[in-house]
């Protein structure tokens, strides 16, 4: 289905959750900032609650990104988010987001969308503002009033200021989303 994938099984669809090959795992960490400027977080790093409520990037405000397309990461892309802990995924669960996935399954798919222009391929860099939509649900992300509670996964419509993100991410290490304008 996916010629570059990243979870660690081996290859093919095991459960509901796709294969991954450790040879083309990408490694980059990211961090997300909410229009209101807070820091999307896995509370306890992983395995509940997500919310936009951090002022500043720490553990549990950093995510690896695991892109399931080839080449650079793009518009259009579809992608999985691994919290600190590693052993959970961000995924959608009754409209709400959630760190409780527990493999790169289609809930816990995202296709990530360059808001500020750009078709599909439009490569996406650090401090691009990017939204996120569920592979299953089709539905983004939303920080209701631009952070500080938990996230929902149920807008249809156009990505507004609730909806997008400011990408912070590079190899190896989160960029400081603070010093995107």
């Amino acid at each position: 289905m996916f010629k570059k994938t990243v979870m660690v099984v081996f290859g093919g669809i095991v459960g509901t959750a796709i294969a991954i090959s450790p040879t083309f795992a990408t490694d980059m960490l990211v961090a997300l900032r909410s229009s209101l400027g807070t820091y999307l977080t896995a509370e306890g790093g992983g395995g509940g609650e997500v919310r936009a409520n951090r002022p500043e990037v720490g553990p549990w405000e950093t995510f690896k990104l695991f892109d399931l397309s080839t080449g650079d990461l793009n518009t259009g892309d579809r992608i999985c988010l691994r919290t600190q802990n590693g052993s959970n995924y961000l995924r959608v669960d009754r409209g709400k987001l959630d760190a409780e996935g527990e493999a790169c399954s289609p809930e816990a798919m995202f296709v990530i969308i360059k808001v500020d222009g750009g078709s599909s391929g439009t490569r996406i860099n650090a401090c691009d503002s990017i939204a996120l939509r569920g592979v299953e649900s089709e539905q983004y992300i939303s920080a209701e009033g631009g952070g500080g509670t938990e996230l929902s996964v149920d807008r249809y419509h156009p990505p507004g200021p609730w909806e997008t993100f400011i990408f912070g991410g590079q190899p190896n290490s989160p960029t400081n989303a603070t010093s995107c304008k």
